[in-house]
């Protein structure tokens, strides 16, 4: 596995795993909050990707339009500003549907073309790449809504080729339930591409070890996903099975009063999620990791134990040592996904693929600026022989849109 020496969200220079081989860090946020959370703020936060809950129906307009929280005003203009600056910096977003509240598009859509202009909203008005769909409450068993939305996830797919789609579903320690094999199923027969199956590690009923409880449930969904894809006849290897299962624990004190998941589970499910390599670890939320200012504090706003600022997004990103910004691996800009960037690794000259004029800076693992470039149609050979050997950053700005990509300078 390749290892690079990179500059943390912390300011310390660590050995650090490529991201790209390595479960993905994506806690949820409630953009619905108010005052909104900020995640643009890295250097405070640590986090360089977010999964943004949720968009359902606004119940009070008619017709299907998609709104954050199902609130009126929160319309798709909503949180773009801040969406943009994150991405200015390298990180990415992934848009969440469904929840527990409201009623997801799914639902309430009259039918598949219906439903496939709303997400088609949503994505093209946010430059998505990655989207989830949490199911859970009555819709989890609401066979007509979940496959229509499997139908719909397939279309996508065939518009937008790149698109990766996420499940979001109640997972009990022996894994999903018989409802939540239904949705995983109903997508796999509409031969819909899942790039994770992503366990609400949460809400199992009763007091017990939190992490042992989300570690089992990922043992049994690997079972579970093993037997559908061999039953479907589409048979898959067990590491890339491990790779399409999440699981997001909710922090702190959980909604069951009996259940806390604390700091020394995140250590336990951390480390079993790497040893396995999953695809995704979540949390719900970021706006809840931190420690209460008081006790009567509302659930959705802290985790109500003792802990740090961001503590549990440390212990999921390897205590900090991993920086999820400064790899190609996390772009999510189309434009900036076709744009090729060899050799790589390079010596004194690097060339740029595309016809796109763009602006590019190469900066140090040290964080500082070293060259800006216009690249151009004409001029995508771009000179190198000043610069030492060693890693660097490359970041492209095309207007609104950046992304990152790394080099490797030998010689």
């Amino acid at each position: 596995m390749l290892i690079l020496i990179t500059l943390n969200l912390f300011g310390q220079i660590q050995n650090t795993k490529t991201p790209g081989n390595i479960p993905e860090y994506a806690p949820y946020v409630d953009v619905s909050l108010w005052p909104s959370f900020d995640i643009s703020n890295i250097s405070t936060t640590g986090i360089c990707i977010y999964t943004l809950a949720f968009v359902v129906d606004d119940e009070h307009t008619a017709g299907l339009n998609p709104r954050w929280g199902g609130y009126t005003p929160y319309d798709t203009s909503w949180y773009q500003s801040k969406i943009a600056s994150l991405r200015n910096s390298g990180g990415k977003i992934i848009v969440s549907f469904g929840g527990a509240n409201g009623r997801p598009l799914a639902y309430v859509a009259q039918n598949d073309n219906e439903l496939q202009l709303a997400y088609k909203q949503m994505i093209d008005d946010y430059s998505l790449n990655s989207i989830d769909f949490d199911i859970e409450g009555m819709f989890v068993a609401h066979h007509e809504s979940i496959d229509r939305r499997s139908r719909v996830m397939k279309l996508l797919q065939n518009e937008y080729p790149q698109l990766k789609i996420s499940l979001t579903l109640p997972v009990m320690p022996f894994g999903l339930t018989n409802d939540g094999l239904y949705v995983v199923n109903s997508a796999v027969s509409n031969n819909v591409n899942l790039s994770v199956v992503n366990l609400m590690a949460m809400d199992y009923g009763g007091a017990g070890d939190m992490g042992n409880n989300a570690i089992s449930a990922m043992n049994h969904v690997f079972s579970q996903l093993k037997n559908i894809f061999n039953n479907a006849g589409t048979p898959k290897p067990d590491a890339e099975i491990w790779k399409m299962i999440g699981v997001t624990p909710m922090i702190g004190k959980n909604d069951v009063p009996q259940e806390f998941f604390y700091l020394d589970d995140a250590v336990d499910v951390r480390n079993f999620a790497f040893q396995k390599n999953i695809g995704r670890i979540s949390i719900w939320s970021a706006n809840r990791d931190h420690q209460c200012d008081n006790a009567n504090d509302p659930l959705y706003a802290c985790s109500h134990i003792a802990q740090n600022d961001f503590e549990f997004s440390r212990i999921f990103q390897q205590d900090g040592s991993i920086s999820y910004c400064d790899t190609a691996s996390i772009n999510e800009n189309s434009w900036g996904n076709n744009i090729e960037i060899y050799p790589n690794p390079a010596k004194d000259f690097i060339s740029v693929s595309g016809n796109i004029s763009f602006d590019m800076e190469i900066i140090g693992i040290d964080g500082k600026l070293l060259k800006k470039i216009r690249v151009t149609e004409k001029n995508r050979k771009v000179n190198i022989s000043d610069l030492k050997i060693g890693t660097y950053l490359l970041k492209l700005t095309n207007g609104p849109q950046s992304v990152i990509k790394k080099i490797v300078i030998q010689r």
